[in-house]
C-alpha cells in the first residue's frame, strides 16, 4: 500500500483526522499528567529527604542497642557467678537492674526499628506512587507521539519532568553510577596513591550500596560489569587493601561511603600540599581539573534541573522562589562564569537573586539585560497571577 493509492490516502485522511480529535484531548491528559508526576516527584523526594535524616540515627541507635544487649549478656553471666558473694538485697537489686536494662533496650530497639520500618514503608509507596504518575506521563507521551502531535510546551515540560522522576529509581541510578566510572577512569589514573585508594572506596562502597538495594537482573548485570572493572583498575594501579571488595564483607555503605569521602578531600588536601612544596602549580594537577570537570558535569544536571522547575506551576511563588534559589546555588556552585544559556534560563527571574552567592549572577544578569524590557513570565507577573 503506498500513500499515493485510495487505500493510503484513505489511511492518512483517517490519520489526520483521528490527530485533530485527539489533540486537544491528549494536551488535556499530558497536562494532569505532569501535574501528577510533579507531585509524586516533589512528595518522593521529601520522603527520601527525611529517610536520609532519619536512617543514619536510627541504625545506630540498634548498633548501640546490640552492644548494650551483648553487655547485659555478659553482666547476668557475671551476677551468676557471684550470686553465692552476694546478700540477698544485693542479688533482689542486681535482678531489678538487669530487668529494667533488659527492658530499656527492648524499647530503644523497638523504637529504632519501628521508625525505620514507617520510613521505608512511606518510600515504597512514594516510588510505587511516582511510578504509576511516571508510566501514565509515558502512555500519554507515546500516543502523542503515535499520533505525530508537534512537541510544544508542555511536553519539554513533561519530559524534563520525567527525567527527575526517574533519577528516583535504581536502574537510572546504576546507569549514571556506570557511566561515572567510565568517564573517571582516565583522571583516576593521574591521582596520587591516598588518592587513588579513597576514590576507589567511594566506587567500591557505593557499588556495594546499590547491590544492597536487591537491583534487578539487567541492573545486576550492569553492576557486575562496573565490578570487574573497578577489580582491574585495584590491579593496575594498587592503591591498596580494601575490605569492600570481599563480596561477604558488610557494612553501613552510607557511612562507609562519607568517610571515604572524608579520606579523599584529606588526601587531596595533602597532595595540594606536597605538590606545593615541590614547587608545582596545584592549580592546575590533573585532580583537580577532575574535580572542576564533575562539578560542571553536576552543575549543568543542576541547571536542567532548575530549567524543569520554571515550566512547573507553584500554587505558592514563595515556595517555587525557595525551591528555585535552592537548585540554582548549586548550579552556581561548579558551572564557572555564567554565560548566554545560564543567563537566559534566569534573566526573568532577577528580583529572586538574593543572597551573596548570587552576586556575580546578579552582575552578570545586568550586563546581558540592562537595554532589554522585563521578560514575560517573571516571578512579579507569577505572584500576582497565582
Amino acid at each position: 500500500m503506498t500513500t499515493g493509492s485510495p487505500l493510503g490516502q484513505l489511511a492518512d485522511l483517517l490519520r489526520r483526522v483521528e490527530a485533530k480529535t485527539r489533540t486537544q484531548e491528549l494536551i488535556e491528559e499530558l497536562e494532569l499528567a505532569a501535574e501528577q508526576l510533579r507531585i509524586t516527584e516533589e512528595a518522593t523526594r521529601a520522603v527520601e529527604d527525611r529517610s536520609r535524616q532519619v536512617r543514619p540515627a536510627r541504625q545506630r541507635e540498634l548498633e548501640l542497642a546490640e552492644g548494650d544487649e551483648v553487655l547485659l549478656k555478659e553482666l547476668i553471666r557475671r551476677t551468676a557467678q557471684n550470686r553465692m558473694l552476694m546478700g540477698q538485697e544485693e542479688f533482689r537489686e542486681a535482678e531489678r537492674l538487669v530487668e529494667i536494662s533488659r527492658v530499656e533496650i527492648d524499647r530503644r530497639r523497638e523504637e529504632a526499628q519501628s521508625e525505620l520500618e514507617e520510613v521505608q514503608d512511606a518510600l515504597d509507596v512514594a516510588r510505587i506512587e511516582l511510578r504509576a504518575a511516571l508510566d501514565r506521563y509515558h502512555h500519554v507521551r507515546r500516543e502523542l507521539d503515535r499520533l505525530q502531535v508537534p512537541a510544544n510546551g508542555y511536553v519539554e515540560q513533561g519530559d524534563r519532568l520525567a527525567q527527575l522522576a526517574e533519577e528516583h529509581f535504581p536502574e537510572f541510578q546504576v546507569r549514571a553510577f556506570a557511566r561515572e566510572v567510565e568517564e573517571g577512569t582516565p583522571a583516576f589514573a593521574k591521582l596520587d596513591r591516598r588518592e587513588q585508594y579513597s576514590q576507589m572506596r567511594i566506587w567500591i562502597g557505593r557499588l556495594r550500596r546499590f547491590q544492597h538495594a536487591g537491583p534487578g537482573e539487567e541492573e545486576r548485570d550492569q553492576l557486575e560489569g562496573v565490578f570487574r572493572r573497578l577489580v582491574s583498575l585495584s590491579k593496575q594501579h594498587e592503591p591498596g587493601y580494601i575490605e569492600a571488595f570481599n563480596r561477604q564483607y558488610v557494612a553501613d555503605w552510607e557511612a562507609y561511603i562519607a568517610e571515604a569521602r572524608e579520606s579523599l578531600r584529606q588526601a587531596s588536601e595533602e597532595a595540594r600540599r606536597n605538590r606545593e612544596l615541590r614547587g608545582e602549580e596545584p592549580a592546575e594537577s590533573d585532580h583537580s581539573q577532575a574535580e572542576r570537570q564533575e562539578s560542571r558535569r553536576l552543575a549543568e544536571q543542576a541547571l536542567e534541573h532548575l530549567k524543569a522547575l520554571l515550566l512547573i506551576r507553584h500554587d505558592d511563588p514563595k515556595a517555587k522562589a525557595d525551591r528555585f534559589r535552592e537548585t540554582l546555588s548549586r548550579v552556581v556552585e561548579g558551572y564557572g562564569p555564567p554565560d548566554e544559556e545560564l543567563i537566559d534560563v534566569v534573566r526573568g527571574y532577577r528580583e529572586w537573586l538574593t543572597g551573596p552567592e548570587f552576586r556575580s549572577l546578579r552582575n552578570a544578569l545586568d550586563r546581558y539585560s540592562a537595554d532589554e524590557p522585563p521578560a514575560d513570565g517573571s516571578p512579579a507577573d507569577e505572584a500576582t497571577t497565582a
